[in-house]
């Protein structure tokens, strides 16, 4: 399913235009990441912005972003400090399994997606909007 009205599906913690500023039509994002997407910030009690081209469009590995499955977001620095495990341990909790955590070179960040497996990654830029990237597990297994 498609969103096209967020209160008639009871997602109030987001708006249509956050949704739109991130380049994306609303007919390109699905619902039920929505959803998931306004559980995650009920539980971790911020606010989270949509990273632009974040959503449906830009250049994406992920195949979940142009699907509407995947969000990249952060959390605003005036509220505190980024903790990364929490971030992971409530995006399993609502039900997200792509989960990325990356310093794009000014702020921490992360991608959360609706695939059907599991994946956990973390990236990292030099600084914002220059230079490669560099990935690696999330987790590491002795």
């Amino acid at each position: 399913m498609i969103v096209t009205d967020f209160k008639k599906h009871g997602i109030t913690k987001f708006t249509p235009a956050e949704v739109e500023n991130t380049g994306a039509t609303l007919r390109d994002v699905q619902l039920r990441l929505m959803l998931t997407l306004q559980a995650f910030r009920i539980i971790a009690d911020r606010r989270i912005g949509l990273v632009f081209n974040g959503m449906t469009t830009g250049d994406h590995k992920a195949l979940e972003h142009p699907a509407g499955l995947a969000v990249d977001g952060y959390f605003f620095p005036d509220e505190g400090a980024v903790n990364i495990p929490e971030v992971v341990e409530i995006a399993l909790l609502v039900g997200f399994r792509g989960i990325g955590i990356y310093w794009n070179g000014s702020q921490f960040s992360f991608h959360l997606d609706l695939r059907p497996g599991y994946g956990f990654w973390y990236g990292s830029k030099e600084s914002a909007g220059v230079g490669d990237w560099t990935f690696s597990s999330l987790f590491i297994s002795a």
